[in-house]
């Protein structure tokens, strides 16, 4: 009897923290809050890439940059959360400018490597977006990101964090999704997010369609207001 009581109370554990940590609710994705006051949805992590060879990064500057740049510009992998790309895929920086390093995103063909273009990162076919959470992530990295630095955008995902962000930055429009969203349409994806873009301190509010094979479509783009940073 024991036995099954403590089974019991396992499953019901496991099913508590599950709702914790992402929740759907009429087809829709919710980031849900944490006690510690986050989220549970990542965003990509980078990792110093191993085993290329000083003469193999000025290849790969030459290539993706265009020329050779600073000896510490070394490529990084792009470790997604959701994402399943088909080939490794990397960044280097190849310049520096007011928002920080200058990345450009690539994969290695064969020995060669070949740029991901930022305003069509799948012409390669190197994705499969297919559930909320991919989707959410790939329009994140690559149409509010492009080429520039992860940290100069700081993405709004709650609604905690939405009202915080909406009173520094003296909101004078309301986003009508208050923290990331997700909609499953047939095989596509409408992704509503906010986010503060650190570099001119503007509140923003963007809706993407998102299609299985990776094709971007901006369907709305406002401005919430203007941010006070130093506060």
């Amino acid at each position: 009897m024991n036995k099954i009581v403590a089974i019991v109370v396992a499953a019901a554990a496991a099913i508590i923290l599950a709702s914790v940590i992402i929740y759907q609710n009429n087809g829709q994705l919710e980031v849900a809050k944490t006690a510690n006051n986050s989220t549970d949805f990542k965003l990509p992590e980078f990792v110093t890439a191993p085993g290329f060879s000083a003469d193999e990064i000025r290849d790969i500057q030459k290539e993706v940059c265009g020329g050779i740049g600073r000896e510490d510009w070394v490529p990084q992998e792009v470790i997604f959360a959701y994402l399943e790309p088909r080939e490794a895929v990397f960044r280097i920086p190849c310049g520096i400018g007011p928002a920080g390093h200058l990345f450009r995103t690539f994969y290695i063909s064969g020995a060669t490597p070949t740029i991901i273009d930022e305003y069509h990162p799948n012409s390669q076919s190197l994705f499969d977006v297919a559930s909320k959470e991919q989707a959410a992530e790939y329009v994140m990295y690559f149409s509010v990101v492009f080429a520039g630095k992860m940290d100069n955008k700081q993405f709004v995902l709650t609604e905690d964090q939405y009202y915080r962000w909406a009173a520094q930055c003296d909101a004078n429009n309301t986003s009508v999704a208050k923290k990331l969203m997700v909609t499953a349409s047939g095989e596509d994806h409408v992704v509503e997010l906010n986010f503060v873009d650190k570099v001119n301190s503007s509140f923003e509010h963007r809706q993407y369609l998102v299609s299985r094979d990776g094709t971007i479509t901006l369907l709305e783009k406002e401005s919430l207001g203007h941010c006070d940073l130093a506060t």
